[in-house]
């Protein structure tokens, strides 16, 4: 038996008779339609706003057969929703459902006849019966995708299962009546051990250090707690503030993870941290308001965890995952979503503070304007005025004023609110860029005066003192203008962050982009100079006053390790690991056989370690065998010139990228830098001289440049010279066929979810069979780079696979037992036919 979906007009279903001809478009199902098939006919609606869905179900009750050239097939159908209130079931609502993502009808909208899994007949067939059970899955759907992120390393999160289920069975006995009305204080002490609330020392020496009541009150305020006639914030408020009740040290925090964990099946642990990762995360809304006890908002954050159906996605997509209570487990769930977000969350909340002061754009008419800011650390407006403009109150008196000094006509009242901003808004601490015509940033700083009223040569000019903190040269993409001389941008936080991302992509780390006073200030203080300049280097193109071909464009990406691990398809631990071979030894050689992705991983390691995509910084050279000393080394060499270029901009790092290293004798090509290329001689104190320069400059490798290489090492005649390995650190880069990142990979480009899982299946068992096979231990294999399709959407996922299998696969395997066809014949009979 098969299941289907069929795509139709509507039209076609406009008919009494309860079996219908229908045409099949894809010849090639012809052998797989049989009578019995289940049906789903898609169409569009004629009402519902015309929205694609499943407005019929029914089975195949025919053979095809052929009618006026067509091959058509009848389909009884049981029941037709071609009505609103049928509830057809809404595509876009199908494609929330994390478990039918992969349906060929959304992928391919083209085709006519589609063939589905058991499994998702099941799921539609479950949605057709209960409309209402699909807008419950759907509702909050952006959760499901947190919840298969989880999905993928939820095992982490439960290590410590043992240690927790001792706790909720001890907290448990609190829900016997018996176990309270015997407590003792050596039981009250025990919860030192089991509550989270009670980690830090003080806090469980506050409360449990000393016995501060008779035992009676603790059973007492316990029994009246669990088993108490007053409603459960009630009680829990008068646990913590009733003099009847409440005990030392039993504060808030407390109170509610005791309720959590006496009643697990009914509660989740709560915390603020929950709180704003249900809000800032899940963007769920928890309903407080300001009034609110600690108890009803312990009670409204578990209402929310209900009602936004995040406890019945949690079942349906992760299922149990130990002994423990449903509830803990969610908890764990909040726990790493808080993990996973608390820097983007912290980044929001710093750009959201530095808005709070105040953004300004300075247009500037000249070049000499900008060279006497930059010079004086200053800003200005205007060329000349004879009023001090802090004794002017307002707007309209200062273009009183300016009609009168200057004879203005009516337009001085937009140069009045120019001015009037200048001198009354612009705040000490607000921060201003400097524009020049055409939308070219060239400064970015700090006003640190009030204003000013400055005499010059017997005229007066209006400034406020500026610390700056980046000069340059930024251009500024798509539709923002700035039409007036000052543009007050406080309010425009896209705008700002726009600008900010601009400038702090070349010169600011990240956290200087969220507060991008924090440096400036720092080496001002050094300078014990308020408002110096802050010195760029020569590399990083400082403004050049009198050269207008220095302007650039320079718009980068930050590159997280979060991106290098799902690119690289990388464990955290091995990109971990990485990292720090990498800062330990500053040269790093990756091996591994054919395909899996060494070129690839080597600049994505660069991103990951200056955590930004700046290609600048980066020298890649495909090494091979013409590669001479003196085309790399030599004074006139490319490697000799990179390293100056890093010598001039010590606060970045460098990297040069050897690919293929095993096509060289890399101790020839190097010569003498092998002496020097050590981390412990990356300074002047080391410097040689190099062999066959005119010039007699001695020469180091600056600390700031790193060494990352690749080597195929299945190379049967390349052996690494020791002084070469002694030098580098040797990291190995294996297949990843089973990474999740890899595997998702292929589904976005269109393999089915099944196709994938056979396929790494395939891979994995034929790496094992080389790997039998391979006596000389050379590390051979098949990498996941085949596998990486280069088009956006693969359309036929069979003819892909068959091709990469018999136009790549099979002739590296032949070329590599080219002298033992024995091996190949073999491997080849057991295992690719199969």
């Amino acid at each position: 038996m098969a299941y289907w979906i069929f795509q139709g007009h509507p039209s076609e279903l406009d008919t009494e008779e309860a079996t219908i001809e229908w045409t099949v478009s894809q010849k090639y199902h012809t052998h797989t339609l049989n009578i019995g098939d289940p049906v789903f006919i898609w169409s569009c609606s004629h009402e519902d706003g015309g929205r694609d869905s499943l407005t019929a179900f029914g089975k195949i009750c025919s053979s095809p057969f052929l009618k006026n050239g067509e091959l058509r097939i009848r389909i009884d159908i049981e029941e037709k929703r071609t009505k609103q209130e049928h509830q057809a079931l809404l595509l876009t609502d199908l494609q929330k459902v994390p478990d039918l993502r992969n349906l060929e009808l959304f992928k391919l909208k083209e085709k006519i006849n589609y063939k589905i899994s058991v499994q998702e007949y099941k799921i539609l067939h479950s949605f057709w019966v209960s409309p209402d059970c699909l807008k419950r899955k759907t509702k909050n759907a952006h959760i499901d995708t947190h919840l298969y992120l989880f999905n993928k390393q939820k095992k982490q999160w439960f290590d410590d299962v043992d240690e927790k289920a001792c706790s909720f069975r001890y907290l448990a006995q609190f829900n016997k009546r018996e176990f309270l009305e015997t407590l003792e204080w050596e039981d009250i002490q025990q919860l030192g051990e089991h509550l989270h609330t009670f980690a830090l020392t003080e806090h469980k020496e506050r409360a449990l250090g000393g016995q501060f009541a008779p035992i009676s009150r603790y059973r007492n305020s316990f029994l009246y707690l669990i088993f108490g006639n007053a409603s459960l914030t009630e009680r829990m408020e008068n646990l913590v503030f009733s003099e009847k009740y409440k005990l030392f040290g039993f504060g808030e925090k407390v109170i509610c993870e005791m309720v959590a964990k006496i009643f697990p099946n009914s509660f989740c642990l709560f915390s603020e941290q929950g709180v704003t990762v249900l809000e800032n995360v899940l963007k769920l809304d928890v309903a407080y308001e300001k009034e609110d006890g600690f108890a009803i908002r312990f009670l409204k954050f578990q209402h929310c965890l209900v009602e936004s159906n995040l406890v019945g996605k949690y079942e349906d997509l992760i299922g149990k995952q130990s002994e423990l209570p449903l509830f803990y487990e969610i908890s764990r769930f909040l726990d790493y979503l808080h993990h996973t977000n608390v820097d983007k969350v912290k980044k929001q909340e710093n750009v959201q503070k530095n808005i709070s002061q105040g953004y300004w754009v300075l247009s500037i008419e000249n070049e000499h304007q900008l060279e006497i800011s930059v010079r004086d650390n200053c800003i200005s407006i205007g060329k000349e005025v004879l009023t001090n403009l802090k004794q002017l109150r307002n707007k309209k008196e200062i273009a009183e004023a300016l009609q009168k000094e200057h004879k203005f006509n009516d337009s001085s009242y937009n140069e009045a609110t120019i001015k009037y901003q200048f001198a009354h808004e612009m705040k000490v601490g607000d921060f201003v860029f400097i524009k020049k015509a055409p939308n070219i940033i060239v400064a970015f700083g700090k006003v640190i005066s009030e204003y000013i009223l400055k005499k010059h040569q017997n005229k007066y000019q209006s400034i406020r003192k500026v610390a700056w903190i980046a000069t340059g040269s930024w251009k500024i993409k798509g539709n923002i203008f700035f039409s007036n001389t000052l543009t007050k941008l406080t309010t425009h936080e896209n705008t700002i962050t726009y600008l900010l991302d601009l400038i702090a992509a070349e010169y600011l780390s990240p956290e200087e982009h969220l507060d991008p006073s924090n440096r400036m200030k720092e080496e001002n203080a050094q300078k014990g100079e308020e408002g110096r300049l802050v010195k760029m280097e020569e590399h990083a193109s400082p403004l050049n006053i009198s050269n207008e071909k220095k302007e650039h464009e320079k718009v980068l990406s930050v590159y997280s390790f979060e991106d290098f691990t799902s690119e690289a398809f990388l464990s955290n631990h091995k990109a971990s690991r990485l990292l720090t071979a990498l800062d330990y030894k500053k040269n790093i050689i990756l091996q591994g056989p054919p395909g899996v992705g060494k070129t690839y991983l080597a600049k994505r390691l660069a991103y990951s370690h200056m955590k930004i995509m700046d290609n600048s910084r980066i020298a890649w050279f495909s090494l091979h065998p013409s590669l001479t000393y003196g085309d790399f080394t030599h004074q006139e060499g490319i490697f000799y010139r990179f390293c100056q270029i890093a010598k001039k901009d010590p606060n970045k790092n460098y990297y040069v990228i050897l690919d293929d290293i095993h096509r060289v004798v890399i101790q020839d090509v190097f010569g003498e830098l092998l002496s020097i290329i050590e981390t412990d001689k990356r300074d002047p104190e080391h410097s040689i001289y190099l062999t066959k320069s005119e010039k007699q400059d001695s020469f180091y490798i600056p600390s700031n440049l790193y060494f990352i290489c690749t080597l195929n090492n299945t190379v049967a005649s390349y052996n690494i010279d020791l002084a070469v390995l002694r030098r580098f650190a040797l990291v190995s880069i294996n297949p990843a066929f089973h990474s999740p990142n890899f595997q998702n990979l292929l589904i976005k480009k269109g393999i089915s979810e099944e196709f994938v899982v056979e396929l790494v299946c395939l891979m994995e068992k034929l790496n094992k069979e080389i790997k039998a096979y391979d006596k000389a231990e050379s590390g051979f294999g098949i990498g996941h780079s085949y596998f990486c399709p280069s088009v956006d959407r693969i359309l036929d996922e069979e003819k892909w696979f068959e091709h990469i299998i018999c136009y790549e696969i099979v002739p590296l395997l032949k070329e590599f037992w080219k002298n033992e066809k024995g091996k190949f014949n073999t491997l080849m009979e057991n295992f690719i036919v199969n």
